[in-house]
């Protein structure tokens, strides 16, 4: 049988299908997540200062996994680049450039 996807994992795969179609679609996608990627990056840089000077064995332990908080917006620039690229290949080819 196979595997059943989330509901998160079917509207990231929808919203990418429709990008395939209409470039406006993956456009709107694209400022949305880099927004979210600046929000989730001023998070991360707010986080981990934070939590350096919270406590000293706070900030031993988050000193070797402080890294962490940089995967949420490492994440989200990984989808925006991903949707970008393929609303500008669409554009293209619609527009025969």
């Amino acid at each position: 049988m196979g595997k059943r996807k989330s509901a998160l994992d079917q509207f990231i795969e929808a919203l990418f299908e429709l990008t395939g179609y209409f470039w406006q679609v993956g456009a709107v996608v694209t400022v949305i997540l880099s927004f979210l990627t600046y929000k989730s990056a001023v998070w991360a840089f707010e986080a981990n200062t934070l939590a350096n000077t919270d406590s000293q064995v706070t900030a031993a332990l988050l000193n070797n996994i402080g890294w962490v908080y940089y995967l949420f917006p490492l994440t989200f620039l990984i989808f925006t680049i991903l949707f970008g690229a393929k609303s500008i290949s669409v554009y293209l080819r619609n527009n025969r450039i």
